[in-house]
């Protein structure tokens, strides 16, 4: 696994200490199991879409796959954040993030993704994708930031892709939304839309095409 190292300033907050994100190995299980123990019940649920419950279940989702590629981000020694880019079994990849509660909304989510693009880029891959809740809005706003796009609206859920053809040298300009007709249920179209445009991204009044 490739090491990538940032040291930034803040893109969604307050300046904040330097930091780096380096890869995660074997050694940093147990501390990224307890930066998922330490998140609180909401920060649980934004990047699980459940509580966890306990230090035990924590460690069960620490660990990633032979061939998957996960990143920790620290501040001193400690670690602060963890991202992971994942096979699935459509034959594509999927990302995802925390960060601990008291360093969120400090630029180390957005440190994060673009270290995952940057290793994502360089295996080859144009694009990875993510699920975010209705109402994860930091995560909404990181993602009109890195101008990733919409795919799916799922329930309760909004699938994006963050393009990895290019290594990223700043933040991109967001798309204006759908670049493409997105199937939009009826029943969740509105909560969709408010999501998107709290998010900062640029919605037609009809997001693509509803289904029936």
């Amino acid at each position: 696994m490739e090491a990538a190292r940032a040291t930034a300033a803040a893109t969604h907050g307050p300046a904040c200490p330097a930091y780096r994100v380096r890869a995660a190995t074997v050694e940093d299980w147990p501390a990224v199991t307890a930066l998922y123990a330490a998140l609180s019940p909401h920060s649980q649920r934004m990047r699980f879409s459940r509580e966890l419950g306990g230090t035990l279940r924590a460690g069960a989702v620490a660990r990633v796959s032979p061939g998957d590629v996960q990143l920790v981000a620290l501040r001193g020694e400690r670690v602060v954040g963890e991202g992971r880019l994942c096979r699935v079994p459509d034959g594509g990849h999927e990302f995802a993030l925390a960060v601990a509660d008291d360093d969120q909304r400090h630029g180390i989510g957005t440190a994060l993704l673009v270290a995952l693009q940057v290793i994502a880029h360089r295996q080859g891959l144009s694009g990875m994708r993510g699920e975010v809740r209705f109402d994860n809005l930091p995560i909404l706003r990181m993602l009109h930031h890195v101008g990733a796009e919409l795919v799916e609206v799922l329930d309760g859920d909004l699938l994006f892709e963050v393009a990895c053809d290019r290594v990223p040298t700043g933040p991109a300009a967001a798309p204006v939304l759908p670049r493409r007709p997105v199937e939009v249920p009826r029943a969740t179209a509105c909560r969709a839309t408010l999501a998107l445009r709290s998010g900062g991204f640029t919605v037609a009044t009809c997001l693509g095409n509803y289904s029936t």
